[in-house]
């Protein structure tokens, strides 16, 4: 495939007028998203009476 400099150029501006780079569309720049087992003591945190609340769901 051959790349065409106008539409390189478009979409370089493109990514500019958004304040985007390259990098940002790269796994590395994802922030990492927590297991169950190291969400469930944040969940667990919460006062009895918030958890009463929702326990009956």
């Amino acid at each position: 495939m051959t790349m065409d400099p106008d539409r390189v150029a478009t979409a370089r501006a493109l990514l500019e007028h958004l304040g985007l780079t390259a990098a940002d569309f790269t796994d590395s720049n994802r922030p990492a998203v927590p297991t169950v087992a190291e969400y469930l003591p944040v969940v667990a945190a919460a006062s009895p009476a918030t958890r009463r609340t929702y326990d009956s769901f």
